[in-house]
């Protein structure tokens, strides 16, 4: 009679594992949507917030420039401060948008 016992914990180890897989796959849709939402975010506020913010601070500092009187010419010392703005905003963009993927990746893991 042992073997009735056995076939009534299989079959609801069978019906276990299914409502697991059930309750994984619901929570793996919830993850990929909510990834696909801070994509959306990322692509529509804050990348376009952080570009607005770096144009506004360089228009700042040009126009600071150009109040100090300094001559602003290719190959001045105003010119190559000008230019490594310009760099650190592009490395700062960088660093978000490859900080965003790896945000992505690590959540679909």
């Amino acid at each position: 009679m042992s073997w009735v016992g056995n076939i009534a914990a299989a079959v609801g180890a069978i019906q276990l594992g299914k409502y697991n897989k059930k309750l994984y796959d619901t929570q793996a849709a919830i993850n990929r949507e909510n990834e696909r939402i801070k994509q959306k975010t990322y692509e529509n506020i804050d990348k376009p917030r952080l570009l607005a913010q770096q144009e506004r601070e360089y228009s700042e500092f040009f126009v600071s420039l150009l109040k100090s009187g300094a001559e602003f010419k290719l190959g001045d010392s105003t010119f190559y401060a000008a230019q490594a703005m310009k760099v650190e905003q592009a490395t700062d963009l960088a660093i978000a948008d490859y900080n965003r993927s790896v945000d992505s990746i690590a959540s679909e893991n």
